[in-house]
């Protein structure tokens, strides 16, 4: 069953900051994003992630280049550094999905232009027989669906556990408002909206360091030790209120976000809640080292409705973490 990952709308964070979301090093930079916020810029430079893991993933994100005469690889899907996809743009107006060093199949020139963005959505499914394969720009297929066919580099097993942007030398590529589902499914054209909080929520036990709680965590970029909020006592919750979302449409999914660490022996596992409804819903707890690390789960249903998110309900939920233990 298709399940969002993850996702990232690039607002929260500097360029420095990508490693706290996974992320193997920094961004070259922080541009001026689609709609709204932020989109993260790769100048000579390769930036990896895990996944999961899954034989099939659809990646979807905002995409420019800088000149587009030159050709480039974009994105890369590998299984422990083995490449089994690529989606490489040609510098001709032309995208080509390649297994390995092999393409497998190019579209029609589609007429692209330097500095402009465009949705790209690849769906690639990992088998040596019935693999698969398609590629959407603007929401629309250039390049398949391709079934039956073998997409696997190898020997390797063909578990895609690994996600690869890519820049070459003296070419800017962009990227913003990324889509990862496992499994496979296309989300369409879709915005990553960054919230931060903007008043305290009905559960208020961890302690500020100074002020109000939420003016602790209202940071586009995290600040580390500047201020912050801590508790010892597992069950202390935290949640805040939020903006209005501004927006009319459909809701894919709503991932819950917190930068934490641990500053004593032991475990400690925070977990993110949603409050909705006078009730709170915990999520899945997790373990804190000693340095600051981004912790972020997605849920595609509001747990007060087991149905999917409304933006009126996204609006007045409450958002926050618990100490589990």
């Amino acid at each position: 069953m298709p399940v969002i990952e993850y996702m990232d709308g690039f607002d929260d964070y500097a360029a420095a900051d990508a490693t706290l979301w996974g992320w193997d090093g920094p961004w070259t930079s922080m541009q001026a994003g689609r709609v709204t916020g932020q989109k993260a810029r790769l100048t000579n430079a390769t930036r990896t992630r895990s996944l999961n893991g899954d034989i099939r993933y659809t990646i979807g994100f905002a995409w420019w280049i800088s000149n587009s005469s030159w050709g480039a690889d974009i994105t890369r899907l590998l299984e422990n550094g083995t490449l089994h996809g690529l989606l490489k743009y040609n510098g001709d107006g032309t995208f080509s999905i390649l297994r390995g060093t092999t393409v497998m199949a190019t579209s029609p020139n589609q007429g692209i232009a330097s500095g402009i963005a465009y949705h790209l959505e690849l769906d690639y499914n990992c088998h040596d027989t019935t693999g698969s394969y398609e590629l959407r720009l603007n929401e629309t297929p250039i390049i398949g669906p391709t079934t039956g066919v073998d997409t696997r580099n190898g020997g390797a097993a063909g578990t895609l556990n690994q996600l690869t942007f890519v820049s070459q030398s003296g070419l800017n590529q962009d990227f913003d408002d990324l889509m990862i589902t496992k499994g496979g499914g296309f989300n369409g054209d879709c915005r990553v909206i960054t919230s931060l909080s903007n008043a305290d929520g009905a559960n208020t036990a961890w302690i500020a360091s100074a002020g109000a709680d939420y003016t602790c965590v209202d940071e586009a970029t995290p600040n580390a030790d500047t201020d912050y909020i801590s508790s010892s006592t597992p069950g202390d919750r935290d949640t805040f209120s939020y903006p209005a979302l501004g927006v009319v449409g459909v809701v894919k999914a709503v991932m819950v976000c917190a930068v934490a660490r641990k500053d004593d022996a032991g475990t400690r596992l925070v977990a993110p809640v949603i409050r909705r409804g006078g009730t709170n819903y915990d999520g899945t707890a997790v373990a804190l080292g000693t340095g600051y690390a981004g912790l972020a789960q997605v849920y595609e249903q509001d747990p007060s409705t087991a149905a999917a998110w409304t933006v009126a309900n996204v609006d007045a939920g409450e958002y926050g973490s618990k100490l589990d233990t």
